[in-house]
Formats: structure tokens, C-alpha cells, sequence
């Protein structure tokens, strides 16, 4: 049996020098939400409706250099509004003919679903704040050094059970999802910046049966625009082990994004975009 090999996990929950002053017993999760509100950066802040960004990626880009003008680099237009909908419009491409643009359209949309596979923790660590997600009726438990945050949603007619960790100063260290015998399990990595966390990855594995089968590794480089930091590049490892005992499947690909346009009036482009690429599968 060849030996499993996995991405190397760092657990990173050590806070950043935020400290609580309330004693557990005085503590609910929307007591912890407040007091950590603001320790963190992220997109969808309270003034912002809507946000948009034009993503691309390596794979892509390279296809584009090879067969067309290169200044069609990025296809897609992504929105998300503050209610969590979600659009992807279909920019403008080259002049290509029948059979490149048959396959630009599938490269297309190999980038959507790309992008959508990183949707859910894109949420989680950097568009939304990480509490946004747990319902008001979720449990809180409060140790000495950590903060554990259990609730469950269905999906597809089946419940899905999440355990969120965070230390008493507030920091996201482990999310772990369970469905069946399958669990992930999610460590963000963090860094202080201009006074508040901004995620600067994360690491997972996906177990099943108690046997790791995946993992992957997500690197996010960042620029700070007037009053926010943007995601301007996602490098992602992965690794998959199809059938226990197989050599395991290394890949890799990078994701681009730019232009980011805030609380633009979006009426008419959401209305098209949901003629031209289905807003979720």
C-alpha cells in the first residue's frame, strides 16, 4: 500500500490580542457575536447591498494567450447581494470560430464551477463575517480558552451537523461538517492587519469513514483598496485519493479576480445574468 499523503495542516487559533471581559455564565452567542464584530475583515459589510467582481483563472488565461486576443482574460462577472443571491454574467468574449468558441464557453464554464467550489468558504472567512452563518438558535459552549458554536441545516433532504470553534479572543480556528459517515474539516489561518483579522487561507480534509480522502489548500493574496483588503488571487492545491490504498492525485489550479464595484444599481444585469449562466447548479 503506497504511503497516504496529505497536505500538511497548521492549526492556527492563538488570538491576536483581543480579550473578552464577561464571565461564561453572562455569555450568549449573540453576546460573543457582538463583542467580536469587529475584529475582522470582510466584504459584505453593513452599508454594502451589493458587491461584483470579474474572475478568471491560470487554466483560462493560458487558453486565451494560445488562441485569442489577450485582452478578454477574464469571462466572467460575479454579484452577491447582501440578501446572499447570486449572479454570474458572461462577459464578452474574442472573435473565435465555432469550435473555440464551443470550447471557450466550456472553459467558461469549468471557471464557474471552479469558483463555485470555493463559494462556500470564500463565504465563511472572507465575503461575510464569520458568525453570519450560525442561526440565532444555535448552541454555545464557552471553556476556559475556547468557544464552540453547534448547529445543523438540510440540505437536499438530509441534515448536515457543523461544530465551529473559535478562541475566547474571537478567532476562527476549526469548522468541522458532518453528513453520515463523511466529515470536513476546515482550519482558516489568519493574520492582523490594520487592527482587525484578515484570512489568509485555509486548509481542509474530507474523511470518510474515518479515512482522509482529500484535502486541499487555499492561499488568498490580497490588496488594500481605500478602506478594504481585496482578493485579488487564490492558489489551490489539492489532493484525492479515489480508492483507499491508490497513489494520490496531486493538482493545482489559481483563480483570479478584479474590479470590484460596490452597491452598483443591478436590476437590469441580474435579470440577464440569469438567461446567460445559471446563478447555481
Amino acid at each position: 500500500m503506497k504511503k497516504w499523503k496529505m497536505i500538511a495542516l497548521a492549526l492556527l487559533i492563538g488570538g491576536a490580542g483581543h480579550s473578552q471581559s464577561n464571565t461564561p455564565s453572562e455569555e450568549t452567542l449573540e453576546i460573543f457575536k457582538q463583542q467580536i464584530q469587529g475584529y475582522y475583515h470582510y466584504l459584505v459589510t453593513p452599508e454594502v447591498k451589493n458587491f461584483s467582481c470579474k474572475i478568471s483563472s491560470g487554466i483560462y488565461i493560458d487558453f486565451i494567450r494560445d488562441k485569442a486576443d489577450s485582452s478578454y482574460y477574464y469571462p466572467l462577472k460575479y454579484i452577491q447581494t447582501k440578501e446572499d443571491n447570486r449572479y454570474y454574467v458572461l462577459q464578452p468574449l474574442p472573435t473565435l470560430n465555432d469550435s473555440l468558441r464551443r470550447e471557450a464557453l466550456g472553459r467558461v464554464q469549468n471557471l464557474k464551477n471552479l469558483f463555485n467550489g470555493l463559494l462556500t468558504d470564500l463565504q465563511k472567512f472572507y465575503f461575510q463575517h464569520p458568525l453570519a452563518s450560525p442561526p440565532a438558535e444555535a448552541a454555545i459552549t464557552f471553556a476556559s480558552d475556547t468557544v464552540s458554536i453547534s448547529f445543523s441545516s438540510r440540505e437536499n433532504e438530509q441534515t448536515i451537523s457543523m461544530d465551529e470553534t473559535y478562541t475566547r479572543g474571537g478567532q476562527l480556528g476549526r469548522i468541522t461538517w458532518k453528513l453520515g459517515d463523511q466529515q470536513v474539516v476546515i482550519y482558516p489561518s489568519y493574520r492582523e492587519a490594520r487592527g482587525k483579522w484578515i484570512c489568509t487561507g485555509w486548509n481542509n480534509q474530507v474523511y470518510q469513514g474515518g479515512q482522509i480522502t482529500s484535502g486541499m489548500a487555499a492561499r488568498v493574496e490580497y490588496v488594500w483598496h481605500t478602506d478594504r483588503f481585496l482578493p485579488l488571487r487564490i492558489d489551490i492545491i489539492t489532493q484525492q485519493q479515489k480508492t483507499l490504498g491508490e497513489e494520490v492525485a496531486t493538482g493545482g489550479y489559481v483563480l483570479f479576480l478584479k474590479e470590484f464595484m460596490f452597491n452598483e444599481d443591478i436590476t437590469e444585469i441580474t435579470q440577464k445574468a440569469t438567461s446567460k449562466v445559471p446563478p447555481r447548479e
